[in-house]
């Protein structure tokens, strides 16, 4: 199965990274409906916010800083090489492997 398959993703150590793991292997399911639009965002954008928002808690924020930031994040998701605006709950005190995957997350997600 899918957890045999992706088993070396898990974290190890101290770091408890399950959720963040999960999230990226089964975001698409479960997809909400009558979300509000995202001025510049298309409705799939606006679901992947909705979805992450809800569904990790450094990113809850999302909505909010997209909603006071969106002309930066526009430019930023516009970039080719995307280098991830700081959006979630302790961006600026993660180890590095959390703040990769965090990152990670944001591209997969945008």
């Amino acid at each position: 199965g899918i957890n045999a398959e992706y088993g070396y993703l898990k974290s190890s150590g101290t770091l408890n990274l399950d959720a963040e793991f999960n999230y990226i292997l089964r975001a698409t399911s479960g997809l909400a409906k009558n979300l509000p639009p995202i001025k510049g965002f298309t409705e799939k954008q606006v679901q992947a916010v909705h979805t992450l928002s809800t569904t990790l808690d450094a990113f809850k924020g999302l909505p909010e800083y997209i909603e006071k930031n969106r002309e930066a994040v526009l430019a930023n998701l516009n970039q080719i090489s995307v280098d991830p605006l700081l959006c979630w709950e302790g961006a600026d005190s993660q180890d590095p492997v959390t703040l990769s995957l965090y990152k990670m997350i944001y591209i997969h997600t945008l």
